[in-house]
């Protein structure tokens, strides 16, 4: 399955302690925990984190490719995806942040671990059809033996399998890419499983950033074509998804009707 490094850890317990220290009235689910963590008996929010998203790439391509931290802030202990409130990510090799406020938008941060602060806004491609143009991800590692059906959007424009879900979703987010699709089917690496603790929260960002050209911007649906927006985020029970993250609700739905 994935590995584990002495950073993340570090950054599980330093993620756990800063919400100790603000005195969350929360529920803290992440991949690094064993189990939930609770600050207190009646929770009202919830924490969901990937406390550093990539680890492989962190581990071995001498900082080359995407890798960081994840967090989204839920006002529910049991949260829907509807009920994150905030999410970020931050990109320690660019520098650069993401991240979205409920109902208030989508914005990077150029360079903001090197001190920048100008925002801007997110924005998808806008893109409704596959008309042979688009540019789509395909994470080859957990789509396992069903990688041959989607051989033809990998080959077309390269596959930017950069194995780091938040980049992923906000290259879609930010328009350079049109979709991502993703699964719970890896066959490589057995116990590796697609749970939500990059999707809880980053389903925000997609939902925040606008669409280039018309006023919808982008979203999560599963294989079926339901928005996760009413799912259970489910990482207490290891809650497993596959999905289709598009710049369009019309586009992610084109993969799966």
């Amino acid at each position: 399955g994935d590995i584990q490094t002495r950073g993340d850890v570090a950054s599980r317990d330093a993620l756990v302690q800063r919400c100790k220290k603000l005195g969350l009235d929360a529920i803290i689910y992440s991949e690094e925990l064993k189990k939930p963590v609770n600050l207190s008996q009646s929770p009202r929010y919830a924490v969901i984190a990937d406390e550093w998203d990539g680890t492989d790439n962190h581990k071995y391509s001498n900082n080359e490719l995407p890798n960081g931290p994840i967090i989204g802030i839920a006002d529910s202990p049991n949260p829907r995806f509807s009920d994150v409130a905030a999410c970020g990510f931050v990109n320690v090799v660019s520098g650069n942040l993401y991240y979205a406020v409920r109902e208030q938008g989508a914005w990077l941060v150029p360079r903001y671990l090197y001190g920048g602060t100008k925002k801007e806004p997110l924005q998808t491609s806008g893109k409704t059809n596959l008309d042979g143009e688009e540019r789509v991800i395909a994470d080859t590692i957990m789509l396992g033996n069903l990688v041959p059906h989607f051989l033809d959007y990998v080959i077309s424009f390269g596959n930017v399998q950069a194995k780091s879900y938040a980049a992923h979703l906000a290259l879609v987010a930010s328009g350079g890419y049109d979709a991502f699709v993703g699964a719970d089917n890896c066959t490589t690496a057995p116990g590796k499983r697609r749970t939500a603790e990059e999707l809880g929260p980053l389903y925000l960002l997609l939902r925040e950033a606008k669409g280039k050209g018309n006023k919808v911007g982008g979203t999560i649906l599963d294989w079926n074509g339901n928005d996760l927006d009413n799912e259970l985020i489910g990482l207490g029970e290891k809650k497993v998804f596959h999905f289709v993250a598009g710049a369009t609700p019309q586009i992610a739905r084109e993969f799966v009707v």
